[in-house]
């Protein structure tokens, strides 16, 4: 670890500590600060700035779910990626699912005003999609 990098780190908790920003851990009964000034630290704050903006749109994409439903999924989730070669890469996928879900959801709801056909309107717009030059050049 750097002493540079362990100075830099120092000079931000210090301001954190300055303010009424919560850095203690809330299930330690001893109330540790939730991150410390070790190199495995430094890794673990590296890596949880990686995988919040993901974790994060998928809460936000989850936000109609029931609780128990959202965390579990928010949790399964966060555990599979980690296990993953590309945590990223893996949150990112569930992301994916979740919005082409709903996405497809709210074209077939305006679709289905509109237009009325035998076939459902998710199928009907996965039809669409197949035979569009758009599902030619998609790479798999």
């Amino acid at each position: 670890m750097s002493r540079n990098k362990y100075h830099n780190y120092q000079k931000k908790f210090n301001i954190l500590n300055q303010t009424d920003i919560e850095i203690h851990n809330e299930y330690d009964e001893e109330m540790s600060d939730i991150f410390d000034l070790s190199k495995e630290d430094f890794k673990n704050i590296k890596i949880i700035n990686q995988l919040i903006k993901p974790f994060s749109e998928l809460e936000e994409l989850l936000m109609h779910a029931n609780p128990q439903s959202r965390a579990f999924i928010l949790s399964r989730s966060f555990d599979e990626s980690i296990q993953s070669h590309n945590p990223v890469g893996t949150l990112n996928e569930m992301v994916e699912l979740l919005r082409s879900i709903n996405g497809i959801k709210k074209i077939a709801k305006y679709q289905s005003m509109i237009i009325k056909t035998p076939s459902d309107p998710i199928s009907n717009i996965k039809e669409k999609i197949k035979n569009s030059y758009l599902f030619e050049r998609q790479n798999n």
